[in-house]
């Protein structure tokens, strides 16, 4: 039979001290690796960070690119929104001309064949006989006088509508109003000084360029008067020698008058809208078409937009277009 083993009181505290050092060993390890666990927790959040601001980066680097050819990108919306609103005002303007056209014809045949009625004739013989013979009335006794002069006054009275007719420029349009715009545009050079004043017509270009070859129609017209009216504009600046051109300007029809070589006075636009108003009222054939039209002004940057460059074209890709 073996002896019992025992352990003395020393055995037994140096022992609890080992024991108390790998407690205190294995639970800072437990705790080191939590913190490693965390760090690399932490590294790869920052790293995911990291990625989303360089994306971040990115995208606002875009943003600012296409922010700063907004202005471009406007200036090119606006001239093809110009194009667009002088086209559908160009078709307007064309179809009330045929309407116009028509309705005068057919008030022509009318008169034509008003004229050759029998009694009218008639009647107008008579009137143009009397006008020979009118001076001769004072040899006649006063009672035949009396009596010729009130039956050439009844002739007359008859006569009356359709004199009104033939000396009539022509019937008016039965439609609804409609208004017209024309362009115009004041571009001034590096000091400030006005340079160049155009205006865009909503009217073919062909009627400056093969003018004899067009009837005067209300475009051939409307071109004639924004001719007038420039011309007139020039002289009220004080600048009655400024040269005035017109050419096309992409399918219409463009007045320019060059005031670079001048002194102008005055407030141009103010004194362009005062023209545009009078020479456009005044077109008897536009009121018979009711028709009306102002001054639209435009930027210069709008009739004729700068070159593009890659920050414009990349604008261009990334905002939809009307056709999209």
């Amino acid at each position: 039979m073996s002896e019992a083993t025992t352990t003395t009181g020393l055995q037994e505290a140096m022992s609890s001290v080992t024991s108390w050092r790998q407690e205190a060993e294995s639970r800072l390890t437990s705790r080191l690796e939590a913190i490693d666990r965390e760090e690399q927790r932490l590294k790869e959040a920052l790293s995911q960070l990291q990625a989303e601001i360089t994306e971040l980066d990115t995208l606002r680097a875009s943003i600012r690119a296409e922010n700063g050819g907004l202005e471009r990108a406007q200036q090119e919306k606006a001239h093809n929104a110009m194009l667009q609103g002088l086209g559908n005002d160009r078709d307007t303007l064309a179809s009330r001309s045929v309407e116009l056209a028509a309705a005068h014809e057919a008030s022509q045949a009318g008169l034509k064949a008003e004229l050759a009625d029998p009694e009218i004739a008639g009647l107008i013989t008579e009137y143009e006989r009397f006008s020979e013979a009118e001076a001769t009335l004072t040899a006649l006794p006063e009672s035949y006088r009396h009596a010729i002069l009130a039956h050439h006054e009844t002739v007359k009275t008859r006569l009356q509508p359709i004199f009104a007719r033939v000396q009539a420029a022509g019937p008016d349009l039965e439609a609804a109003p409609a208004a017209l715009s024309v362009v115009a545009s004041l571009e001034n050079d590096e000091d400030g000084a006005p340079e160049s004043l155009t205006f865009v017509l909503p009217v073919d270009s062909a009627v400056y360029s093969r003018w004899s070859d067009r009837d005067e129609d209300l475009p051939t017209r409307l071109g004639y008067r924004a001719v007038a009216m420039a011309a007139g504009l020039a002289k009220s600046l004080g600048a009655p020698a400024a040269p005035l051109t017109c050419r096309d300007h992409e399918g219409f029809l463009t007045v320019n008058l060059w005031l670079g070589d001048g002194e102008v006075s005055g407030d141009i636009k103010a004194a362009a809208d005062a023209a545009a108003a009078a020479a456009f009222a005044g077109a008897d054939q536009l009121t018979a078409a009711k028709l009306s039209a102002s001054l639209e002004w435009l930027a210069p940057e709008v009739l004729d937009p700068p070159e593009d460059d890659e920050t414009a074209a990349a604008v261009r890709i990334a905002t939809p277009t009307a056709e999209a």
